[in-house]
Order: structure tokens, then sequence, then C-alpha cells
């Protein structure tokens, strides 16, 4: 797994998309996206934020034949992200 080809720019900031990071961590990842959402208080308060829907044009274009027939719905994506 290359960590570094799940890593985007969005909003100026490097961000991984939540499927990903729910991959590295052995999460399905509605759980994933579970215990982000119950533990929040422990991220700084931009650390997750959700794609508009041109973030999400852009991001399907961009990752279109990795994300093809994995069963991912980028409309429901969310990003974690911080400043590298």
């Amino acid at each position: 797994m290359n960590i570094e080809n799940k890593i985007l720019v969005i909003r100026g900031q490097q961000v991984m998309l939540d499927f990903d990071l729910a991959e590295i961590y052995g999460y399905e990842t509605k759980r994933f996206n579970e215990q982000v959402k119950n533990n929040i208080e422990r991220f700084d308060e931009d650390f997750r934020f959700q794609l508009t829907d041109e973030e999400i044009k852009q991001v399907s274009r961009s990752k279109f034949s990795t994300l093809k027939g994995r069963g991912h719905n980028l409309k429901l994506s969310h990003v974690q992200g911080h400043k590298l």
C-alpha cells in the first residue's frame, strides 16, 4: 500500500479520504467515521470536513481508475486532513 498516492491537496491542505484512512487502520469506512465522531474532541476543529459537490467531481476525475469497482460513494466522503 502506497500511502503517498492516497494524499490529495484540497483547499490548500494535504488530506486523505475517509475510506483510504479506514483501509489503512483496518476499519470499514462507516465504523471509522463513527469512531471519529465519537472522539471528535480529540481532533483539531479543522481535522475533518465534507467535500463540496465541485470537490467531489474533481476527486472523482483524479481517482476514477482507482475507485472503479471498489464500491466507494464519494458523495458521502469526508476528508481527514492536516497541514504537513
